[in-house]
């Protein structure tokens, strides 16, 4: 999960009440959204004010969701006093949290770093006591500090991402200062003392995360039921906040291994039943699996079906591949986050294509990111090949907002390859008539030598979680509104595993070759030839193409270098 300021938008979903499929149709569950926008979480304007529901259909769940380069927020109701909650939804995580009624609100500082994106290694403390079981957990290597941290900061500083022209949280205070106001009970709160269903886990460890974008949250522990729409998930385990910086709880619907309790500080890790895994045992659906359709950059909605494919979201067969585990060394037996193999990349037009790189790489599935992100080396290829001016001021490479319609970028997964179109990857920098936009890939940290697939990528494949056999089936999507769905009661229906299935080797090391090719972006005049290997921010291209000199005036870049140095002092 991945928050960041680089987006020209920040919008988040609220529930709705309009439904697509009657609530008392025998098995079905469907959760519509309504939008709000905002350039931060502490600034979402309501553009709906319709409530939500789940609805159950025969033997899966359907979870509607509204995005727009995004936050996916839904409504839960918890324990017998029915308390309202808005959480997001996320795939990157696997705990479900909420906020208490009485909670304190710190203030987060303003960041682009990653909210989840990278379980450093650096969290993991060597040798054998770190061993991960069911019984001893992973230790946390940070200079005594106990929180659970599932995806770290990459281990090193991550420059604070500014769009001029779009306001930004104000506030300078940091982490362990007080909101002016309630801000985080905005979406809702749980009063565990007014229901009479509520169980609190003592013998659990504090509940305690720590996000790389400085958000945090400690709590306590407990089970209550859950209401998801006219579905109640009985003794539903979930932590409920006592302190935090976040504005929002989080629904996580990840792998198991990816609990916090599982690795927490001081011994007695366990996994437990998160809401897919709830579902399954309550009979609600036949098997721990979703599929995930995020619809155009340009709709309103997509959907989430629990235990259920729908055939008229991709065209052909879906290929299936594993998840990986790429902490098998660290003592895992099991992946523990939603990890593929990418074979290779392209970008192409009409007439050219550039091979970005031809090795394999790891990759982050993640809709809590709304862009994605590449190691530097492949960062740097992507934005050189595009002919992009790179900008360390804002950490991004700039490109015409004309660029050439038919240039995209090819994911080669499994044999499957997902094509993804450049007008997708580009967000409008300062104004509506602006003729500068970046590119939405950012860079890794510098340790982090794995792909983070967030929205802008994932919407352009139909992505089938299986959860209980560990594999990922994707396929190219189709935008439509039509409906095929399938109930999966074993293996995913129209899947076909990938010649090399078995194979979950990446390439080592991320040295990539000299990069001379380019594809030819509308608008530009003028190419020079790159010789950057790709493995250091140092070699980037920084302007070198006539038409990004001139289409970027002064005034915009000393704006954003000002904008930024202005963040840094705040």
């Amino acid at each position: 999960m991945k928050w960041n300021i680089l987006s020209y938008a920040v919008a988040a979903a609220i529930v709705g009440h309009s439904a697509l499929a009657s609530a008392n149709e025998e098995g079905l569950f469907r959760l519509d959204f309504n939008i709000r926008r905002g350039n931060s979480k502490r600034d979402l304007i309501e553009e709906s004010t319709d409530g939500a529901y789940f609805v159950k259909r025969d033997g899966f769940v359907d979870m509607e969701l509204k995005n727009e380069r995004t936050f996916y927020l839904t409504t839960l109701k918890i324990g017998s006093n029915k308390d309202e909650n808005g959480v997001l939804v996320d795939t990157g995580s696997s705990d479900l949290w909420v906020m208490s009624h009485d909670l304190k609100c710190d203030q987060a500082p303003p960041s682009s770093k990653k909210r989840g994106v990278n379980l450093d290694r650096r969290h993991i403390e060597a040798g054998s006591r770190s061993i991960p079981t069911k019984s001893s957990p992973i230790k946390d290597a940070v200079e005594n500090k106990a929180w659970w941290n599932p995806f770290g900061s990459g281990g090193s500083t991550v420059t604070t991402i500014i769009s001029p022209g779009f306001q930004t949280d104000s506030s300078g205070a940091g982490i362990g200062q007080e909101a002016p106001s309630n801000t985080c009970t905005q979406y809702g709160s749980f009063n565990t003392e007014n229901s009479d269903t509520f169980q609190r886990n003592n013998s659990a460890s504090p509940f305690q995360i720590e996000y790389a974008d400085g958000t945090s949250a400690v709590g306590i522990w407990g089970h209550d039921d859950v209401i998801v729409g006219n579905v109640t998930v009985h003794s539903m385990s979930f932590a409920i906040a006592n302190e935090t910086s976040s504005d929002v709880g989080v629904l996580g619907i990840g792998l198991a291994g990816l609990e916090t309790t599982f690795s927490t500080r001081g011994g007695g890790g366990y996994t437990y039943e998160n809401l897919p895994i709830k579902m399954v045992n309550q009979g609600l659906i036949n098997k721990n699996v979703y599929s995930l359709y995020l619809g155009k950059a340009t709709d309103s909605s997509g959907n989430i079906l629990f235990g259920a494919i729908d055939h008229a979201k991709f065209e052909g067969d879906l290929i299936t591949v594993p998840i990986i585990n790429s902490y098998a060394s660290a003592g895992y037996t099991e992946p523990i986050r939603l990890e593929i193999i990418v074979n290779n990349m392209t970008l192409s037009s009409s007439t050219d294509e550039v091979t970005v790189t031809s090795r394999s790489y790891s990759a982050v599935l993640d809709t809590g990111s709304t862009l994605s992100y590449l190691p530097s080396a492949l960062f740097t290829r992507v934005g050189e090949a595009l002919g992009g001016s790179y900008s360390s001021a804002i950490g991004a490479y700039l490109l015409p907002c004309t660029s050439s319609s038919n240039i995209k970028l090819t994911l080669n997964i499994g044999g499957m390859d997902i094509d993804v179109p450049l007008t997708d990857l580009l967000l409008r920098g300062s104004s509506s008539s602006s003729s500068v936009c970046y590119l939405g890939i950012l860079e890794q940290s510098s340790s982090s030598r794995y792909m983070l697939l967030g929205d802008n990528i994932l919407r352009h494949a139909y992505v089938v979680y299986d959860l209980e056999d560990l594999e990922i089936s994707v396929g190219q999507v189709v935008f439509t509104d039509d409906e095929d769905i399938e109930v999966i009661t074993s293996t995913v229906p129209g899947a076909v595993r990938a010649a090399d299935f078995s194979s979950t080797s990446v390439s080592p090391g991320e040295t990539e070759t000299s990069l001379t090719d380019h594809i030819v972006v509308s608008g530009t005049t003028s190419r020079s030839t790159s010789t950057s290997t790709g493995s250091s921010s140092g070699n980037r291209n920084s302007g070198s193409f006539s038409l990004l000199r001139e289409a970027i005036p002064l005034k915009f870049v000393a704006f954003a270098v000002s904008f930024v140095a202005l963040v840094a002092l705040v």
